[in-house]
């Protein structure tokens, strides 16, 4: 899973997005161990349970991957992107542009060495270009990091 939250209004500060955040986490856990069936319907439905009651002031951008054998489930809300690296091959599997707090899904086969990454638009912003100089990844990763990034040139 990634989460993060934004305010939309810049002088609403009654809210600790920190706190929030923190929140909406154990909420969507505490709905999503209880599930007696692990599926894309009542995934989605613990999702939105646990989302629902954010201020209309509060962005939410939440991307979440659940593997289930070789069934992949992917859940965005928000501003985000969940990309595949298979093999040589770079896709993007679910994207959306807007924090408009709806949800979106998806899902597929995996395979064996499938490397799935999630990003909101701020772990894009922010983080992702950081974490290729910060020399504390490993060689792949940096490579996918570095072809996430020229992909993200391409495409925003």
């Amino acid at each position: 899973a990634c989460l993060s939250l934004t305010r939309r209004e810049p002088g609403d500060d009654t809210t600790s997005l920190h706190a929030l955040g923190k929140n909406i986490l154990n909420h969507f856990e505490s709905e999503f161990f209880t599930l007696e069936e692990k599926n894309g319907e009542t995934i989605r439905d613990a999702l939105q349970k646990s989302t629902e009651t954010i201020s209309q002031t509060i962005s939410i951008n939440f991307c979440l991957a659940y593997f289930q054998e070789n069934i992949l489930s992917l859940f965005l809300i928000g501003d985000g992107r969940i990309i595949l690296k298979r093999g040589d091959k770079l896709g993007i599997l679910l994207e959306q542009k807007e924090s408009n707090n709806k949800l979106h899904t998806a899902s597929g086969y995996v395979q064996n060495g499938d490397i799935i990454l999630l990003s909101t638009h701020q772990f894009t912003k922010h983080l992702l270009g950081a974490l290729v100089y910060a020399d504390i990844i490993p060689e792949g990763l940096r490579h996918l990091i570095n072809t996430v990034e020229a992909f993200k040139d391409r495409h925003r």
